[in-house]
């Protein structure tokens, strides 16, 4: 179980490799050079450039080195890593945004060679089979956690440049504020220290507050002051008063109410619904609504659950809900009704449905 375990990561740290190596995924017709070439470093911004790249790297190889017991497997594992290296800055010369160059590959390849070998150094002084044991703890809980992580961070392109940092500063300086982001804020932070809990998850405080300022970062996204400080404030206070889940649910599902059919401005004239309205927004500000609400609901059928409703129940009165706001938002000048919210309800039930037989 615990190499299934780190296999697993190692799948997924290389797809959010190969994904933000090849990102905004824009080719052209033809190439930047006609082959790969090494590009002497000059500037303190390419020598920032080859430690980012040994640093991202480096937990490939971790991750490799925890996978694979054997000295030969561990260096196929390197090996392989290093020729997906290779492959990804062969594309980029193809990529609009993109400059592939054997020096990139060089860092990547070092930096998964020293993370194979710490990987070794790990296996050999700390209990990894004790470290293991955490993710087979409520597998709902820890998946609901890594949903909010894939909120926070999509499209999981960093941007640490300078005007981009003060940006960051700026936009806390001058916080805005908004009743939407603001009571999602305060109660996700809520439901975190409950999922926290039940996985019991090693460092919770380390994981929330990096996990926001890696979403400060993040190309396309920002990190208001609010919101910062309210996820904070609703994860703060529920560790520390302990609420049960038979109250955390009815504030759930009170809040979802009142998100839906904000701002209770309702006119005599009804809109259609629509059933394409997703399809035609803009993907990543789409992608990213959906995989809050997915959070928000998957959360509030998983505290519901845990205050002693049984999920198909809580299943069918979530979707009663959100059904009967969508009928409602018809009359709410500038919402789109339509079913995306009623379908994500029904996802999150069968993830939990999903995790709790894997747990059995």
């Amino acid at each position: 179980m615990t190499l299934r375990i780190f296999r697993l990561l190692l799948v997924v740290c290389a797809a959010a490799l190969l994904y933000g190596s090849l990102y905004p995924w824009e080719f052209r017709d033809y190439p930047l050079w006609p082959s790969l070439r090494y590009r002497v470093a000059y500037t303190r911004g390419v020598y920032l450039d080859i430690v980012l790249n040994v640093l991202v790297y480096a937990p490939l190889g971790v991750f490799a080195a925890l996978s694979f017991r054997k000295w030969s497997a561990r260096l196929a594992a390197w090996l392989t890593i290093s020729a997906m290296s290779l492959g990804i800055e062969y594309t980029q010369l193809w990529i609009r945004t993109r400059d592939g160059n054997l020096r990139d590959f060089y860092a990547n390849s070092l930096g998964a060679l020293i993370g194979v070998l710490a990987g070794i150094w790990f296996l050999k002084r700390l209990r990894i089979e004790s470290v293991a044991k955490f993710f087979r703890r409520d597998r709902a809980a820890w998946l609901l956690m890594g949903v909010w992580i894939l909120w926070q961070t999509f499209p999981f392109v960093p941007s640490i440049r300078f005007a981009r940092v003060t940006s960051f500063l700026n936009l806390w300086s001058a916080p805005r504020f908004s009743f939407l982001e603001c009571g999602d804020s305060l109660l996700v932070g809520m439901a975190l220290a409950f999922l926290a809990k039940s996985a019991k998850a090693p460092w919770p405080w380390l994981g929330l507050i990096g996990t926001l300022l890696l979403r400060g970062i993040i190309i396309g996204h920002s990190l208001p002051l609010p919101v910062f400080v309210l996820t904070i404030a609703g994860f703060a206070a529920t560790c520390r008063f302990q609420p049960s889940a038979g109250l955390a649910a009815p504030l759930m599902v009170t809040w979802i109410l009142l998100r839906e059919l904000s701002p209770f401005s309702f006119s005599n004239i009804a809109a259609p619904f629509q059933f394409s309205a997703v399809l035609e927004a803009d993907r990543i500000p789409v992608i990213r609504s959906l995989l809050g609400k997915f959070f928000l609901y998957t959360s509030t059928l998983w505290l519901l659950k845990e205050a002693g409703w049984r999920l198909p129940l809580a299943t069918a009165l979530l979707s009663a809900i959100l059904l009967a706001c969508e009928l409602l938002q018809r009359y709410l000048p500038g919402r789109t009704p339509e079913l995306t919210d009623v379908i994500l309800a029904l996802a999150g039930a069968l993830l939990l449905t999903v995790a709790r037989k894997a747990r059995a």
